[in-house]
This record gives C-alpha cells, sequence and structure tokens, in this order.
C-alpha cells in the first residue's frame, strides 16, 4: 500500500512524534510506499529522511494517490484530505485533553484508533463516533532500539532515572523521598533542558523509572521498576497486580489520582521488588513490542481500504462546512470553538489577552481595597457636611418666614425711622 502517515510537528521525542517516526519506519520495512506529512518539520522528520522515507509538510508536493492516511491531527488530516478527497482516513487520538485529538468531522475518516480507554470514551460518547469504529491500540516500544541491560536490579533501589514533562514542585518531592532513601535520582527531559536521543540507554542502567505513558513502558520493557507518575499526580509503583489497569489506561491521566509529595513517593519507593519488577518487564517485552503493533495497524489499514465507499458530496460539504465552523477565528473569541471552550475548559489559553485582563482585574480589585479606608472616611465627613446644611437651610427657611408675617413691614418703617431720626 502507499500510505501517508501524519503527525506534527516531528521535533522531539514527545509519545506522539515517536510514534509516527516508529510506524514511518517500520511500514517501510514492510514494504509498504510511505510519506510523512509534518507541517513542522524537525529532527525527528529528518531521520525518516535519512532512512529513505519522502517528508513533505504541503500536500500539493504529492503527485502519487495514496490507499490510505494514518496518523494524528485534526488539522493535519483537513489538508490531506482537501488533496486527496477520495482516499480513506484512519485517525489516531492520544490525548483527551487537547482539541487536535478531536475527531475529524469529513467523512473520509472511516475508523479512529486510540491509545486507551479514556480517548475512546470520548470519542464514542462525546463526539457520536460508532464503537464497530473505535480500535484500542496500545501504545509499542521499538525493541531494536533498547540496548541489553548492564544493571541487575539490587535488593534495594540504589538509582532513580526520572523522564520529566514539566517541571514543578513535584521535582523537588521526588529528589527528597530519594535521598531520604540514599537512592540517587537523575532528571532527563526537555524542560529542565537535558533531552537524551535514547532514554532507553539510560533506563537499562538505573533500578527505577519515574515517569508516565510511553516512558512507563519504556522503563519496563527496558527491565527498571516503574513509579507511574508526573506533574499531574501519581498512580504508583507498577506491579504484576495493577499492570492491566494501568495499561489500559495508557499508564496515564486516568490513574494519576494521588498527590505527588515526599511521602507518597517514598511509600511507593518502598514498595520496590526486584522479582516483581522482573516478571513486569517480562510481560510487557512479550506483548509491548512495535512488531505486534503493526501488525494490529496494518490490519486496519487494510480493513478501511476494502471496505472504503466514496462518500457523497454532500457529506463532505457539510463536513468540511462544520470544521471551518468550529476553526476559523472570529474578533475576540476562541479558536477553535468546541464546547469545552465554552464551558471554560483551558479557557485561559483559548481566549486571547485573557491573562492579561485576569491580571489588571487583580490590580484594580488591590487598588480598590487599598482607597476603603480613604472612601469610608470620605462618606462620613460628607453625611457631617449634610447635616450641617439642612440646619443652615432651617434657619434661612426661618428669615424667609418672617419676612412675609403682617409685622414685619412694621419692623422695616420702625428701622427706617429710627435710621432718619439719627440722621437729623
Amino acid at each position: 500500500m502507499r500510505i501517508v502517515v501524519l503527525n506534527s510537528p516531528m521535533v522531539y521525542l514527545s509519545g506522539g512524534q515517536v510514534n509516527a517516526r516508529d510506524w514511518t519506519l517500520w511500514l517501510k520495512r514492510r514494504g509498504h510506499k510511505v510519506t510523512l506529512f509534518a507541517m513542522v518539520a524537525g529532527p525527528l522528520a529528518e531521520e525518516v529522511r535519512k532512512a529513505g522515507v519522502t517528508v513533505i509538510s504541503d500536500p500539493a508536493l504529492m503527485a502519487d494517490k495514496p490507499d490510505v492516511l494514518f496518523g494524528f491531527g485534526l488539522n493535519g488530516f483537513m489538508a490531506l484530505l482537501a488533496r486527496f478527497p477520495d482516499v480513506p482516513a484512519v485517525q489516531v487520538s492520544q490525548s483527551w485533553s487537547h482539541w487536535e485529538h478531536f475527531p475529524c468531522p469529513l467523512p473520509q475518516v472511516v475508523k479512529h484508533v486510540v491509545v486507551d480507554q479514556i480517548n475512546a470514551e470520548m470519542l464514542a460518547n462525546e463526539f457520536g463516533v460508532p464503537r464497530e469504529r473505535i480500535h484500542v491500540v496500545y501504545n509499542a516500544v521499538d525493541m531494536s532500539r533498547l540496548p541489553a541491560r548492564t544493571r541487575i536490579l539490587p535488593p534495594k533501589p540504589q538509582r532513580a532515572l526520572v523522564i520529566v514533562k514539566q517541571d514543578g514542585p513535584h521535582l523537588e518531592a521526588i529528589r527528597r523521598a530519594c535521598a531520604s532513601r540514599n537512592i540517587v535520582p537523575e532528571f532527563i527531559g526537555y524542560p529542565i533542558g537535558r533531552p537524551h536521543p535514547n532514554p532507553l540507554e539510560k533506563i537499562v542502567e538505573t533500578d527505577v523509572v519515574i515517569g508516565t505513558a510511553r516512558t512507563a513502558i519504556e522503563g519496563a520493557v527496558g527491565g527498571a521498576a516503574v513509579v507511574v507518575a508526573d506533574q499531574r499526580g501519581m498512580a504508583g509503583l507498577l506491579t504484576a497486580g495493577n499492570l492491566q489497569h494501568f495499561r489500559a489506561n495508557n499508564f496515564g491521566r486516568e490513574i494519576l489520582t494521588t498527590a505527588v509529595d515526599e511521602d507518597s513517593v517514598g511509600a511507593q519507593l518502598d514498595l520496590y521488588d526486584p522479582a516483581d519488577a522482573a516478571a513486569v518487564s517480562k510481560f510487557m517485552r512479550h506483548v509491548g513490542s512495535l512488531d505486534q503493533q503493526i501488525d494490529q495497524i496494518e490490519s486496519i489499514l487494510v480493513e478501511a481500504v476494502a471496505n472504503f465507499q466514496l462518500p457523497d458530496i454532500e457529506q463532505f460539504r457539510k463536513g468540511l462546512s462544520t470544521y471551518l465552523a468550529l476553526h476559523l477565528p472570529r474578533a475576540d473569541e476562541a479558536s477553535p470553538r468546541h464546547e469545552r471552550s465554552f464551558s471554560g475548559y483551558d479557557l485561559i489559553r483559548r481566549v486571547p489577552g485573557l491573562t492579561e485582563r485576569l491580571v489588571l482585574a487583580e490590580q484594580v480589585e488591590d487598588r480598590l481595597a487599598m482607597l476603603e479606608p480613604r472612601l469610608a472616611a470620605t462618606e462620613a465627613r460628607l453625611t457631617e457636611m449634610r447635616q450641617q446644611l439642612a440646619a443652615t437651610d432651617g434657619a434661612v427657611k426661618l428669615v424667609e418666614l418672617l419676612k412675609r408675617l403682617p409685622f414685619a413691614s412694621y419692623l422695616r418703617r420702625l428701622v427706617r425711622s429710627k435710621n432718619s431720626e439719627t440722621a437729623r
């Protein structure tokens, strides 16, 4: 088959970008004609190109019509399907929390691949994708990149490798928990300026890996004990008992329910069991190989091509109009416009200038708080002045009344008469 694999960006070793690289290279090894489409091409795209795979960032540059489109990225699918509207597509959803993983509304997308149960739930019950079109394919590891393990797990852990997705206070909690147990931690990852070109090389030299999702899988395959945790929270030590549950949730979001602090991390490190870690590693090597994952993907792609029927032009127009209505920018409104945006989901990032406005509002609130004592004193002074004014107003009214009384004219004549006598 001629296959276009898409993902953007293709710059660094995140889960989705590693998947796209591995799928591209392994599908090529299986004899398929593969092109990688990446709107932002970087080092990972260059690695694929050096392996003899064509890489494009503009679908108009591709002359040969593909048999199927496969990969991640809502905007990328729209670009490819505008170029090849008569080709079936299989879309991958790897993140529950980002709109780029929401289903493409065009009818050419006939199947969806998800990495865990929460993404399957999202597609089925938030976007109405029929269950029979959703396929769960767990993340896997390219075993050819895995070095031989150089270290036997000791009775008690001595080294820990922390694979960082985001900097934060959880790192210091991990550091303290390790230090109190004489475990030497090493931190690697882009957010802290210490990326590693192949984390598997570090994993085979350590006793405990602390990370989530793909890094947790790599830790287990690499023979280390794994504490599933990151800045979002902690699931705990990966064991033979919880392995299936953790794997069904991609060692990620849904199971990270415990706060990461020194005590909670320490409690999980104290559960370290080298024999159980070895059993987990053996199982994950058996079921978590990229070779088996590619078998599943090939089967899904073949079925998508075999059963594809060219959609009615009206279906295509409706899907396109839905996409444009959600994604074209509108003045100061969030784009894309999905229900999650309207309900306040990730609102700070989606409304331009909202962060600055909130800061300004807080500054105004602080200023008002400082003015409150002065406003209260001013109000008291105004009350006093109103009372004085009311008393003065009463005296003025009395004088006016006296002017109207009958003897008032007599008093005036009397005053004038006295003045005349004085003058003589």
